[in-house]
């Protein structure tokens, strides 16, 4: 499948140009966002709060409403900040990697070993 991976995790290859772009606003901003016409698939990483839950289902109704896939990616505490600050990084790595897509994980690997 050709098109692109949007994903709204800080950390991301340093060519963005072969599957992925990156896009991260406060929630008020989201309306902004342009969903690229090759977009499948749309990770959106949200904080775990009544904020987080609205946000998300505002962005996911129109990315599910263009066609593309939508998988949330979600923290263990508060936000993704508090889960970094509490356990590292590799720990927030490891949490996050059962919630990306399979086809996507090898990906994810290789980014955090500080490849693209």
């Amino acid at each position: 499948m050709s098109g692109l991976v949007l994903s709204l995790i800080p950390e991301f290859p340093d060519d963005l140009s072969s599957s992925c772009c990156a896009f991260a606003a406060p929630a008020a901003h989201l309306a902004a966002l342009l969903l690229p016409p090759t977009l499948y698939r749309l990770y959106i990483a949200r904080d775990a709060d009544a904020a987080g839950d609205k946000a998300f289902a505002a962005l996911s109704a129109r990315a599910t409403a263009a066609g593309i896939e939508v998988l949330a990616l979600s923290p263990q505490r508060d936000d993704f900040n508090d889960d970094l600050q509490a356990r590292g990084v590799n720990a927030l790595r490891a949490a996050l990697r059962p919630q990306l897509a399979p086809q996507d994980t090898e990906r994810a690997e290789a980014v955090g070993k500080g490849n693209s």
